[in-house]
C-alpha cells in the first residue's frame, strides 16, 4: 500500500506535524507503545478517523477526502490513500490545495488531541503593559499533579509615582484565589513569586492586576497549571534548569516504562493498564527565572542542573533548592568531571559535609539490571560505578553525575530512577498523602470525641418538633377551644426547637477550634537546621474570622475526604501565608499535611561519661517523655522524663524503654500494640508512615514489624530519638486551637 508520511519538516511548506505525546493509556495499544490517544482523543477518532485497527495494533481509518491514518507516532502522522470500502466520510477528490488543507486540518486536530490527552504542566509566559506598569509573568513549571505550589514568577516595573498594587490569580473551577499586595516606589522594579496551592482538579487561572480594589483594563492573562492526576501509578516530575534546550523524551520514555511495570506488579493487569493519564511531566527553565522560596519546588520530584549553573545561582535561589532537598526532593547535579575533585567541589558548594543527616560518603549505584525489554537494550551512559553517585540528605538526596545525562536512553534513565527508588521520586509515596484527590484514610485520622455534625440527634429533635408543632399542638388548642392560640404556639415551639438545636450543638462541640496533631521534627544540630512535618486534624465549632495563618516557610497540603473535595478558598501572601477563607469551615472536619523548614539553634548537649554511658543536658525548649541516644559507636542509651534545662546520665537502653515507645505509638494509633517496636529511623520511610491515618497492623519496615524481638535500636551513631510531652510549636495555622490528642516525635543528630 502506498503511504505518505508527514514529517516534522515538510518540503512542500505544509505545517509540520507536531510531536505527539507518548501513549497515555486506554485501548489500542501497539507492541512498542503504551497506546495511542486516550480520553478526549477518542472523541476525535470518532469524528476524524473511522474506527479500526491495523495489523500492528495502531488505529487506522479513513480521513476526509481519501487519506487513511495508519499510525500516529511522537514524530509523524502517517497518511495513505484509503482503500475502497474503508469506513469514514468520503468526498470527491479535489485540487492539490484542498488536499493540503485537509492534511493541515488533520495535523491541527492531532495537536488538539495531544493537548487534551495529556494533562501536561504547561503555562504561558507573557508581558502586560498599561497604566504606567510593565508586568512580566512566567508560569512555566512542571509537576504539581498531586499537590504542591505552582510558582507564577512576576517582574513588575512601576513608571508612576509610588502606589500600592495587588497582583492576583483569580479563582477558577478547582483553583483557589491567590493574591499579594505590593508597595511600588516610583521607577521601582520588583520581582516576586505568586504561589498557587494545587488543591483541586482545576488547571486554569486568570492573572490580574488591581489598584484600589479595581481591576486594571488590559492587564490580565491566562495561566495554565497542572491538571490533577487521578492515575493509579504516578510518574515523576522533572524540572531541568538550563540555559540551553534539553531533550527530555528519553527520560519520559523510561518513566512510562517504570510506571507500566509498577502497574503490572501492583494490579496484575497487562502492560500499561492502571497507568497515569499524563504522558509526560517535565519543563526546562532558565536559571535566571528560578524562584527564591523552597515552596515553589514542592510539586516536583527531581530537579536537574549543571554544576556550573548551580554555582552561579544567587544565594537565595540556591538556598531554596537546598531547603527543598532537605524536605524530600531529589537534586541531580550533572557536568562533573572524572575523579573526586568535582564531588568535593559539590560538597563544599552545598555544605554537605557539615550536615548531620547526610550520608558520610557518596554511594555508587548498583549495576543496571538486564531486562528483556526492547526499549532497554541500548545505552549512552557509561554503565559503570563512576557514572553517578548519590548521598542521602535528611529527607532528600543529591545525585552527582559525570558528564551530561541528556538525552540518554530509556535504559539509562531507568537505571538512575531505580537507583533513586520509587518511594523517593513519586510524589504521593514520598509525602504519604496527596492534596488533589480524596484521601482514603481521612476518617482514620480524626479527633477523638468529634464525629462531625450530630446527625442522629438532630433528626430526633426535628422529628419531635414535627410531632409537637403539628398534631400535639392542634389537639391541645382544640381541647381548649382556643384555636386562635395556634398563631402564638407555632412560632413559640419553632423558636424553642431552634434554641434547643443550637444549644445542643454548642454543648456537644463548643465554639472553639479543636485539633489533633501528629508531628515528626528532624533536628540537624551541626547544620542548625530543622524540618518539621505534621498531619493536623481540625474541627471548628465556629470558624475563626481570620482564617489560618501559616509561615511563608511552611508548605501546606490539604487532605480531603471522599465526600467533600476542594470547592473554593483564598490565600493572601501580602504579609504571611494567610489561608483567609474557605479552608476551615464551621463544624466540618478538616485536615492538613504540613512541612516546615527553619533555622534551629536549640540543641541537646550529649557527651560520653567517664563512668560509662552518656551525659545529656536538655537544651531544647521542650520536655522529653523519653530519650534514646547513641554514642559514636552506635550503642543506645536511654532515659525517661527529662525536663527542659535538666541534665542526667543515660543508662544502656532496656526493654522498658522499647515498651514505652511501643505504648506511645499505639496510643496514637501509629502502631499495633501487639507488635514489638524498634525506633527510627531512616527519615523518609518514617515520615511516610507517620503521615498516614491510624496506621495498619504493621508500621512498615523500620519502625515496627510483627514478631520482631526487642533489640538494639537501628539509630546511627551520634543521633537520638525522643518522644515529646507537648506540642513543640508545630505551625498549624491556628494558634488558638485546643489540641485534644497528639503524638510528637523528635529525631536528631548531634
Amino acid at each position: 500500500m502506498r503511504t505518505r508520511d508527514v514529517p516534522a519538516s515538510d518540503k512542500s511548506g505544509i505545517p509540520a506535524s507536531p510531536p505527539l505525546p507518548r501513549p497515555c493509556g486506554g485501548e489500542g495499544r501497539g507492541e512498542g507503545d503504551c497506546g495511542l490517544l486516550a480520553h478526549s482523543a477518542c472523541d476525535l477518532r470518532e469524528t476524524l478517523f473511522a474506527r479500526g485497527r491495523n495489523g500492528d495494533g495502531a488505529y487506522s481509518g479513513a480521513v476526509h477526502e481519501s487519506f487513511a491514518v495508519h499510525s500516529i507516532s511522537p514524530l509523524t502522522l502517517t497518511l495513505s490513500p484509503a482503500k475502497p470500502g474503508e469506513r469514514g466520510a468520503r468526498v470527491p477528490r479535489s485540487s492539490h490545495w484542498s488536499r493540503r488543507a485537509i492534511r493541515f486540518a488533520a495535523t491541527v486536530l492531532a495537536t488538539l488531541a495531544a493537548i487534551s490527552c495529556c494533562g501536561d504542566a504547561v503555562a504561558q509566559e507573557f508581558t502586560l503593559r498599561g497604566h504606567d506598569l510593565e508586568v512580566q509573568v512566567d508560569g512555566r513549571w512542571a509537576g504539581n499533579a498531586y499537590g504542591g505550589y505552582w510558582p507564577v514568577r512576576v517582574r513588575a516595573v512601576n513608571k508612576r509615582a509610588a502606589r500600592t498594587v495587588t497582583f492576583r490569580v483569580a479563582a477558577g473551577d478547582g483553583v483557589p484565589a491567590v493574591e499579594q499586595r505590593l508597595d511600588l516606589d516610583q521607577n521601582a522594579t520588583r520581582r516576586f513569586t505568586l504561589l498557587v496551592p494545587q488543591v483541586g482538579d482545576g488547571a486554569h487561572g486568570q492573572f490580574e492586576v488591581l489598584e484600589q480594589g479595581r481591576r486594571l483594563d488590559k492587564m490580565s492573562g491566562s495561566v495554565t497549571m497542572a491538571a490533577a492526576e487521578s492515575g493509579a501509578n504516578p510518574r515523576p516530575a522533572l524540572l531541568v534548569v538550563s540555559s540551553t534546550a534539553k531533550d527530555c523524551q528519553q527520560f519520559e520514555d523510561a518513566a512510562t516504562l517504570l510506571v507500566a511495570e509498577h502497574g503490572v506488579i501492583s494490579s496484575g493487569h497487562s502492560y500499561g493498564y492502571g497507568g497515569p493519564s499524563r504522558s509526560e511531566d517535565h519543563e526546562v527553565v532558565q536559571p535566571a527565572t528560578l524562584p527564591e522560596t523552597w515552596l515553589a519546588y514542592t510539586g516536583l520530584d527531581i530537579v536537574a542542573i549543571r554544576v556550573d549553573e548551580l554555582t552561579g545561582l544567587p544565594a537565595e535561589q540556591r538556598g531554596a533548592i537546598v531547603a527543598w532537598v532537605r524536605t524530600g526532593g531529589t537534586l541531580l547535579v550533572y557536568g562533573l568531571t572524572p575523579g573526586d575533585a568535582d564531588r568535593a567541589r559539590l560538597d563544599s558548594l552545598l555544605n554537605v559535609d557539615d550536615q548531620g543527616f547526610a550520608d558520610p560518603e557518596w554511594l555508587s549505584p548498583a549495576r543496571p539490571p538486564s531486562l528483556m525489554i526492547p526499549q532497554l537494550s541500548s545505552h549512552d551512559w557509561s554503565w559503570s560505578a563512576d557514572a553517578f553517585a548519590q548521598r542521602r540528605w535528611m529527607l532528600g538526596r543529591v545525585i552527582a553525575f559525570r558528564g551530561d545525562p541528556f538525552p540518554g536512553t530509556p535504559a539509562d534513565w531507568s537505571w538512575l530512577l531505580r537507583s533513586v527508588g520509587r518511594e523517593n521520586y513519586v510524589w504521593p509515596e514520598r509525602n504519604g498523602v496527596q492534596s488533589r484527590m480524596p484521601a482514603a484514610d481521612f476518617l482514620e485520622f480524626s479527633i477523638p470525641g468529634v464525629a462531625g455534625v450530630p446527625v442522629y440527634a438532630f433528626l430526633t429533635l426535628i422529628t419531635l418538633f414535627t410531632i409537637v408543632i403539628g398534631p400535639v399542638n392542634y389537639v391541645f388548642c382544640r381541647r381548649k377551644n382556643r384555636m386562635s392560640l395556634l398563631v402564638l404556639t407555632i412560632p413559640a415551639i419553632a423558636l424553642a426547637t431552634s434554641l434547643t438545636l443550637f444549644g445542643y450543638s454548642a454543648v456537644a462541640h463548643g465554639f472553639g477550634v479543636k485539633s489533633r496533631v501528629r508531628s515528626v521534627t528532624f533536628l540537624d544540630q551541626p547544620a542548625q537546621t530543622a524540618v518539621a512535618t505534621s498531619r493536623i486534624a481540625f474541627f471548628a465549632g465556629m470558624a475563626p474570622s481570620g482564617g489560618l495563618q501559616f509561615s511563608p516557610e511552611t508548605a501546606v497540603f490539604p487532605v480531603w475526604p471522599d465526600a467533600a473535595p476542594f470547592d473554593g478558598g483564598t490565600v493572601d501572601w501580602t504579609k504571611t501565608q494567610d489561608f483567609a477563607s474557605g479552608w476551615l469551615k464551621s463544624r466540618t472536619r478538616t485536615q492538613f499535611r504540613t512541612v516546615t523548614h527553619r533555622a534551629a539553634r536549640e540543641r541537646l548537649e550529649v557527651a560520653p561519661s567517664a563512668a560509662g554511658g552518656l551525659d545529656v543536658t536538655n537544651g531544647l525548649a521542650w520536655d522529653l517523655a523519653l530519650l534514646i541516644a547513641t554514642d559514636e559507636n552506635g550503642d543506645p542509651f536511654a532515659t525517661q522524663h527529662l525536663p527542659r534545662g535538666a541534665a542526667t546520665r543515660l543508662a544502656p537502653a532496656a526493654s522498658r524503654d522499647w515498651q514505652a515507645v511501643r505504648a506511645a505509638l499505639a496510643a496514637d494509633g501509629a502502631a499495633d500494640p501487639r507488635h514489638s517496636v524498634r525506633t527510627a529511623i531512616e527519615p523518609l520511610p518514617f515520615v511516610q508512615r507517620m503521615m498516614t491515618g491510624a496506621g495498619a497492623a504493621e508500621f512498615t519496615g523500620r519502625l515496627a514489624a510483627p514478631n520482631l524481638a526487642v533489640g538494639p535500636a537501628p539509630l546511627p551513631p551520634n543521633s537520638y530519638f525522643a518522644i515529646l510531652k507537648a506540642n513543640p510549636g508545630v505551625d498549624s495555622g491556628a494558634t488558638s486551637a485546643s489540641e485534644r490528642v497528639g503524638l510528637h516525635l523528635l529525631v536528631g543528630r548531634y
